[in-house]
């Protein structure tokens, strides 16, 4: 256990927030599921997220920290979309910062293959049709939001079959110009995002290997193109050929928009259903 991890039972804010489990850790944040207590109403479960304050190192890393956690609940403040988790609130307590989640009752794209195999090639594409939609959201706002971590663990299988992406801790809106540090889990990180320079094309590059991975159950070769064919030979042609123009290295012959791409499987939908 990281140190310092709070346990089942544990309250935060005055007994608003009671920890119920951990739910992962990684980066630098740690996801509880939590109940929150709220006077005279059901207590129901949400997400804690909870990024630890460098105590040593001077006011100006903490001020840095704090920016990071305001960073990420200001961008899920402006975001309104039922495929994009949901900020409830967010508050400091004993040298943590916290951000309090929708809880989303659901599977990551990452655990559902692991404990049920590669999914369908029509199960593929209602899934890319649903990354595309959330990507077309992103990306057509003013200014546009990058996610830089579109994988398989940030999206999550609602009970209802919806989608639903989490994490925005490295997301960023395209008005900065200036080169950005390399984020995101390597086999899904486009070569331009290597260098740093992340476009809305990168988030396209990520949704080909990760619908690469729901049709293998393999992560994809790092900087690479993709071709799901090679593992399944029974893919058809139309959708091995949207994954590989999804995650072609020269980003003129990627999909210009997540709009044009889930054109595509739209259009192939009704074929691979039969």
């Amino acid at each position: 256990l990281p140190q310092g991890a709070l346990e089942p039972g544990e309250v935060l804010q005055d007994g608003q927030f009671e920890i119920v489990r951990r739910l992962a850790a990684g980066g630098q944040a740690i996801t509880y599921l939590a109940l929150a207590h709220k006077v005279d109403q059901e207590s129901g479960q949400v997400v804690l997220k909870e990024f630890v304050l460098p105590v040593r190192g001077g006011i100006e890393i903490r001020k840095r920290a704090l920016e990071n956690v305001e960073h990420e609940a200001k961008l899920l403040q402006k975001l309104n979309n039922e495929r994009i988790v949901k900020l409830i609130d967010c508050f400091v307590d004993n040298q943590k910062a916290y951000l309090v989640l929708e809880y989303i009752n659901g599977k990551s794209l990452r655990n559902l293959v692991h404990d049920d195999g590669p999914v369908s090639e029509a199960e593929a594409v209602r899934l890319g049709i649903e990354m595309c939609s959330v990507l077309e959201y992103l990306h057509t706002l003013e200014p546009a939001i990058i996610h830089r971590d579109f994988t398989p663990e940030n999206l999550l299988l609602r009970s209802t079959g919806e989608l639903a992406l989490i994490d925005f801790n490295v997301a960023e809106q395209l008005e900065s110009k200036e080169t950005k540090t390399m984020v995101g889990k390597h086999c899904y990180v486009s070569p331009e995002q290597f260098r740093g320079k992340a476009t809305t094309q990168s988030d396209i590059y990520a949704c080909g290997c990760t619908l690469y991975w729901l049709l293998t159950g393999k992560d994809p070769e790092p900087i690479s193109l993709s071709q799901p064919s090679n593992e399944r030979p029974d893919i058809s042609v139309e959708l091995d050929a949207i994954v590989a123009r999804a995650t072609v290295i020269d980003v003129s012959k990627r999909f210009a928009s997540a709009g044009a791409m889930k054109k595509e499987l739209e259009a192939i939908q009704v074929t691979v259903s039969q």
